[in-house]
């Protein structure tokens, strides 16, 4: 997962300071004092396939340089800079379909399938870190899992 959007291009939509968790990221773990909130948008090839939204203590996103999150995933940032003290971490995927917004970004028609994709990693101390949610275009997602 850490290197899956390796070459994708990234373009922001939004980043703002948030001092709570918006409702969907709260869930599991302690909130940490303060957040970042970045919107993003990934593409390959000029064609979009994921727009996403991530949640980061703000301490780890200051480390960053903020500026690597302009233009690179988030999970080998997280993970080089926490990897060794996250002791949590969880991936829920649902499938649904795209709404007026995403159909948009995605460049979609309106109710073609997605998947949402949420995301998130706690640290040795209990704390929330990281919490992602990523609309992927159905078309651009493989899941496979081995049963035995």
């Amino acid at each position: 997962m850490i290197s899956a959007h390796e070459g994708a291009d990234i373009e922001v939509l939004e980043q703002r300071d948030l001092d709570e968790l918006p409702a969907f990221a709260a869930g599991e773990g302690e909130p940490a004092a303060h957040y970042t909130m970045m919107r993003r948008l990934h593409s390959r090839d000029g064609h979009p396939y994921l727009a996403a939204r991530f949640v980061l203590d703000r301490e780890l996103f200051k480390q960053g340089p903020p500026k690597r999150f302009r233009h690179e995933a988030t999970l080998p940032i997280l993970h080089e800079l926490a990897g060794k003290r996250i002791a949590q971490a969880n991936q829920v995927m649902t499938i649904g379909s795209a709404d007026r917004e995403m159909a948009a970004l995605l460049e979609l028609p309106l109710n073609a399938p997605v998947a949402h994709v949420v995301r998130r990693a706690i640290d040795t101390s209990g704390k929330l870190i990281y919490v992602g949610e990523g609309i992927y275009r159905g078309d651009s997602v493989r899941l496979e899992i081995a049963l035995i």
